[in-house]
């Protein structure tokens, strides 16, 4: 109400009252009856009743002002309450990764720590995957959930907690379940599983192993002084080898000439032995042959690509002969990649031997068995040989198909025979005559031969040769120009 219209409702509400009062009895202390009025100044109580609203408004108001800055502080408090209140958890509690929009194929993913472990099938592509993360309530996570992702190299995610607090996780993808160290499934190509392209782990992913060389390692077999027959490992000779899986077979012309038909500077159909497989073998499934070590490495990397691994080798400045073999090339190996080369002879080695230097099998002549000699060299044939060689008492002068004969310890097959295997080094008649490029610590580490040269280390002995160059312990060479019907070679792929 407006004040003035309020003063003037009061004093005639005032008036009337004083009016009324004048026809009223005033009783005195001694009960006698009085008549008359009481004397009342309107003003005053205008005035007073004025003072009481005005009294009145400024109290109301008052109220509103507490009330409002109660409400703010209990604002202040209660986003105070709230900032503590605010999660800090950023786990990834679940974590699947889909092929495609249909979610039909899925791959579950095992959590360690911060990293995220995912086994897929080899065939499967890595870099073009659909993720999908169970996470902490109130977190978020980038990369987003139902978006395409390059997984490959360590991909990661990250997670932000209602209090801004991160935590980031590596995603480590395995490509094990079909072929890379599973021994029940072979190479996957264009989902076409190829037979005995199986592989075994040596030395399990992020291990090393180190061998301290012994001569009794030879001198089980070998009594003479030749170096080649010393193989790498003896007295002094402290040899660090990283992890790495090995073809249980040997390369066979099936693998071969699947991986290399398309390319028309390739003969992709190189073997002296062609036809007439031995009966009841598969012709495909024979040992491939007449490659260079140059040819070798080529398929090498053809093989990494096929599959979706990286290229170990830089390979340029080619060049072939009329039969498309390569005979000289520049070639560079990066064994950081994940992708198939050719062993070291010293990787090549360990595995022949069973690669446990404490065990029995260590000591032994051949990979998987003993000599009947005391002294291997210059003997033709050994009996206990037969049953794990292809060699020239058992051969009948030709390559057969690969895993026919018993494996050796770790599961591997042809490590005597069959083929000569194409190694990595170059080859030095002093087996340690490098070591100074590769010593740590007192320790050879991966040792890899020389830079250069003209002859290529080759392990194993063939179909051709006489018992004693299936020794695990015999280093011999060829050039690595040439081919032959009697060299071929086996694959390795590092697990760093």
């Amino acid at each position: 109400m407006n004040k003035s219209i309020r003063k003037c409702s009061l004093r005639l509400i005032v008036i009337l009252l004083s009016f009324s009062s004048c026809q009223k009895k005033v009783k005195t202390n001694d009960n006698s009856s009085v008549s008359g009025s009481e004397s009342v100044s309107v003003d005053s109580v205008v005035e007073n009743a004025d003072n009481k609203s005005s009294n009145e408004d400024l109290i109301q108001n008052d109220k509103i002002e507490n009330k409002k800055t109660n409400s703010n502080q209990q604002n202040i408090s209660d986003s105070q309450i709230n900032e503590e209140e605010k999660s800090s958890e950023k786990e990834i509690l679940e974590f699947t990764v889909f092929t495609d929009e249909s979610k039909k194929e899925k791959f579950v993913g095992v959590i360690k720590k911060n990293k995220i472990y995912i086994e897929l099938p080899f065939e499967i592509n890595e870099k073009k995957l659909i993720p999908s993360a169970t996470i902490s309530y109130g977190a978020t996570i980038l990369p987003e959930n139902d978006t395409f992702c390059d997984l490959s190299n360590e991909a990661t995610f990250t997670v932000t907690a209602e209090d801004n607090s991160e935590k980031t996780y590596s995603i480590v993808i395995e490509k094990e379940s079909t072929c890379p160290g599973n021994e029940k499934h072979g190479i996957v190509i264009n989902k076409v599983e190829y037979k005995k392209t199986n592989e075994k782990i040596i030395i399990p992913r992020n291990k090393e192993v180190v061998i301290s060389g012994s001569d009794s390692s030879w001198k089980e077999f070998y009594s003479g002084n030749l170096e080649y027959y010393k193989g790498s490992f003896f007295s002094g000779r402290n040899v660090k080898l990283s992890s790495f899986v090995m073809s249980k077979y040997e390369v066979t012309q099936q693998l071969y000439e699947e991986i290399l038909k398309s390319d028309e500077t390739v003969d992709s159909c190189p073997s002296g032995f062609s036809s007439k497989p031995a009966d009841g073998e598969v012709q495909g499934l024979r040992p491939v042959e007449k490659v260079t070590w140059y040819d070798a490495v080529y398929f090498c990397n053809a093989l990494s690509e096929s599959v979706g691994l990286e290229k170990v080798y830089t390979i340029e400045n080619i060049t072939r002969n009329l039969e498309k073999q390569i005979i000289s090339a520049d070639v560079i190996a990066d064994t950081s990649k994940n992708g198939y080369c050719l062993p070291t002879e010293a990787e090549w080695e360990f595995a022949a031997r069973g690669g446990n230097p404490q065990s029995a099998n260590w000591n032994k002549a051949f990979s998987g068995t003993s000599s009947k000699f005391l002294n291997v060299e210059n003997k033709d044939v050994d009996s206990n040989l037969d049953s794990y060689s292809w060699y020239l008492n058992t051969s009948s002068a030709k390559t057969h198909e690969v895993g026919l004969k018993k494996a050796n310890s770790l599961g591997l097959y042809d490590m005597n025979g069959n083929v000569w295997e194409w190694c990595w080094d170059y080859y030095d008649v002093i087996g340690d005559s490098t070591d100074k490029d590769y010593t740590f610590n007192g320790q050879v580490v991966n040792p890899k031969g020389d830079s250069s040269g003209s002859e290529k280390i080759i392990r194993g002995g063939s179909w051709f040769d006489s018992m004693y160059y299936n020794c695990v312990a015999c280093r011999y060479k060829y050039s690595l120009k040439n081919a032959c019907s009697d060299r071929g070679f086996r694959l390795i792929r590092h697990l760093n």
